[in-house]
């Protein structure tokens, strides 16, 4: 599986250099395939662009009238492209943000299942000391590797149960330079790795073509800017009879 994993990196390397990678997938051959489009801008609001990206990931993905679960909403910024009349939508996260739970994803206990979890968690550490303005937003990061893989972890176990058979994962995640150790993270196969409840199914890939100039210009960022976003989709594996 890792050496199908770095495949992925590396072509996802190549297509940022010749067309917009917009997706990727492994076929039943178990080679990955790339889905290019032509390059073309996207809107100066980064977010409103992945958002619509993300809008177009939960059409294809899910039927109208699904339940989804949002366990780690914050102020909802997702769904603020999404027809939510379409969906039977429940927002969670452990700080109060005026949504419907507040729980730590790992303590959801449901009366019901859901059809789709859209799961955003932290996916950058070692961010104790940066004066990020928007850490705020995010109520922080996570501290230390071990702590992020432990919402993979949690993720994984928790996630399915909750989801009824045949149940679909979003899980929106990138990679990390850490510029401290001068180390790359691909937190994308990490995740994939630890995910055994769950089987890959297909993979979107967001580049950005437009960064903010004021991300540059944070005081202390221990890590470098990553211009990509993954949408990893997973599907609960069957349970062993």
């Amino acid at each position: 599986m890792l050496e199908i994993k770095k495949k992925m990196l590396l072509s996802a390397a190549e297509g940022i250099c010749r067309r917009d990678l917009i997706g990727m997938f492994v076929n039943k051959d178990g080679n990955v395939e790339c889905v290019y489009d032509e390059v073309k801008s996207v809107s100066p609001n980064a977010f409103t662009a992945v958002s619509n990206r993300f809008k177009e990931i939960l059409e294809f993905h899910t039927f109208e009238g699904a339940t989804i679960l949002d366990p780690t909403c914050g102020y909802g910024l997702w769904w603020k492209a999404i027809d939510r009349t379409r969906y039977n939508i429940t927002l969670s996260d452990k700080y109060d943000f005026g949504q419907n739970i507040i729980s730590d994803f790992r303590n959801l206990d449901m009366y019901k299942s859901f059809d789709m979890v859209v799961f955003d968690p932290p996916y950058m550490f070692g961010c104790i000391k940066s004066d990020d303005p928007l850490k705020d937003v995010y109520q922080g990061y996570s501290q230390s590797y071990d702590e992020l893989i432990g919402y993979a972890r949690g993720a994984n176990i928790n996630f399915s149960k909750l989801l009824k058979e045949n149940g679909k994962l979003i899980y929106k995640c990138s990679d990390q330079y850490n510029v401290l150790e001068r180390k790359f993270y691909p937190h994308h196969i990490t995740i994939v790795n630890e995910m055994s409840n769950f089987e890959l199914i297909d993979i979107v890939l967001f580049i950005y073509h437009r960064v903010s100039p004021t991300a540059y210009q944070v005081k202390n960022r221990p890590s470098s800017i990553i211009n990509y976003t993954y949408f990893l989709i997973f599907k609960v594996r069957e349970k062993e009879a």
